[in-house]
């Protein structure tokens, strides 16, 4: 079994085995976990405790993870009283793709993360923990 931590991105081996409370249903098999205990693990949009049996990493190819995209918090110029706020627009695009506009240390995100040989999306998710103190992946749940 692999190592998760609270905040990894799993997937159910069989969602239709629970009730999704999600726009979506259970037609994106992508959940954060929001908890850990001994035997089980419990997810965000779903009340019910899964086993470890029945969850798996999420494999980096495009297809399983389609529906995460990156969503970092960038540093805008300040504005006065009255000002209006800048509007923050979330781009959803795949996070590999989005990697690649990132650039740390003269190397793109995509090109580190490659480096690293990482086969699941919680690597990267840790990957980015302990590189830059913060995850910042989510999941397109619409």
């Amino acid at each position: 079994m692999k190592e998760f931590k609270i905040g990894d991105f799993i997937r159910l081996k069989n969602n239709s085995l629970y009730q999704i409370n999600r726009v979506s249903g259970g037609e994106i098999n992508i959940f954060e976990i929001s908890n850990i205990s001994s035997n089980h693990i419990e997810i965000q949009d779903c009340d019910k405790r899964i086993p470890y049996s029945e969850i798996e990493a999420i494999p980096i190819n495009g297809i399983d993870d389609l529906k995460i995209y990156y969503d970092p918090i960038i540093a805008t110029s300040s504005f006065g009283d009255g000002e209006p706020k800048p509007i923050r627009k979330v781009d959803k695009s795949y996070y590999l793709e989005t990697f690649q506009n990132h650039i740390y240390q003269n190397k793109n995100l995509k090109e580190l993360v490659k480096e690293q040989n990482l086969k699941y999306v919680h690597d990267v998710q840790n990957f980015l923990r302990n590189k830059f103190q913060k995850n910042e992946l989510r999941i397109d749940v619409i």
